[in-house]
């Protein structure tokens, strides 16, 4: 099982990431597609805009050989809400969901908390781009969305529990 997050592309980056996509996890306010008719795309719920995009979504695949279009339920949601004490990013929840899912769970493309692979200091990365995908720094003066950094501890404190390995290549 391969979960991506957001709108993480795999066409024309095959050789770094694979092709194979299960399901992709898409964070607040993100509206992502699938890539692929197998891919199962899964969606939190946080606004009535989001709401509105993902009914007028559904009905428009209804019937078609389109990607499965789910939400997570809103009960789900206002449980990773109340349960952590930072707003849980895109990436912790796709870890929750593979744990629930996998007997082990390797993560790629997370900042490995290793002493000679330190995380950046910002969601920009070591080389200046957000994601593998993109091609340059950030706009100047975009906004910062990096994850609180209480979300590294929690996956730092998983991978010591060994519910979760980071992994530096794919």
């Amino acid at each position: 099982m391969v979960i991506r997050l957001n709108s993480a592309p795999t066409k024309g980056f095959e050789r770094s990431v694979g092709s194979k996509t299960t399901i992709r996890v898409c964070g607040r306010n993100q509206i992502c597609d699938s890539e692929s008719d197998a891919e199962t795309v899964l969606r939190h719920l946080y606004s009535q805009g989001i709401l509105d995009r993902f009914i007028r979504d559904h009905k428009s695949y209804h019937g078609n050989s389109a990607p499965r279009l789910y939400a997570f339920h809103p009960s789900f949601t206002n449980y990773l809400m109340r349960i952590f004490p930072f707003d849980p990013s895109p990436a912790m929840t796709a870890v929750l969901l593979s744990m629930h899912l996998c007997v082990h769970v390797d993560l790629y493309g997370f900042a490995a908390p290793l002493k000679e692979h330190p995380p950046p200091s910002s969601q920009w990365g070591l080389d200046g781009r957000t994601a593998y995908w993109e091609s340059g720094p950030p706009p100047r003066g975009a906004k910062d969305e990096s994850p609180d950094p209480r979300e590294l501890e929690t996956l730092e404190f998983l991978e010591r529990l060994m519910a979760v390995r980071f992994s530096m290549t794919c």
